[in-house]
């Protein structure tokens, strides 16, 4: 029996993403966090290489808690931290480390209105000019 380069390659994949999957629904269960935004959060971690912290995201994902019990900021850091383990365990294991990037861009264009004709590529065009026109320094007016 030979066994080809292609196929222990996509038998590697198709385990890490088994147990990517796997490993995540554990964490979801185990913390009693809501599912799909949980998993939304992870790809959105995957594509940028990091777990956020701030914001509402976190928030999101949580289990409702009495936001002023001492818990609630203890549970949500365990949350954070088993999730930057679970983003570490499996980062860079992929031949393709950008796929969580394109498929969490493709959903979000499903969400855009049909009189807005957004291609992907436009998309990621307004983002890079937006990221550049953010970087440039602020100059004095010209005195001409």
């Amino acid at each position: 029996m030979v066994i080809s380069c292609a196929d222990v390659g996509a038998d590697w994949e198709h385990f890490i993403e088994q147990e990517k999957r796997k490993q995540l629904a554990a964490i979801i269960e185990e913390e009693h966090l809501k599912g799909a935004e949980t998993e939304e959060l992870m790809e959105r971690a995957f594509a940028d290489g990091y777990v956020t912290e701030t914001g509402t995201s976190i928030a999101q994902i949580l289990p409702a808690i009495n936001p002023f019990l001492p818990e609630s900021g203890e549970k949500k850091q365990t949350v954070i931290n088993r999730l930057k383990d679970f983003l570490n365990r499996f980062t860079n294991l992929l031949s393709d480390d950008r796929a969580g990037l394109d498929s969490y861009r493709a959903r979000r264009l499903e969400h855009v209105d049909d009189d807005v004709m957004a291609t992907a590529e436009e998309i990621s065009m307004i983002s890079e000019e937006s990221i550049g026109m953010a970087a440039d320094p602020l100059l004095p007016p010209d005195p001409d």
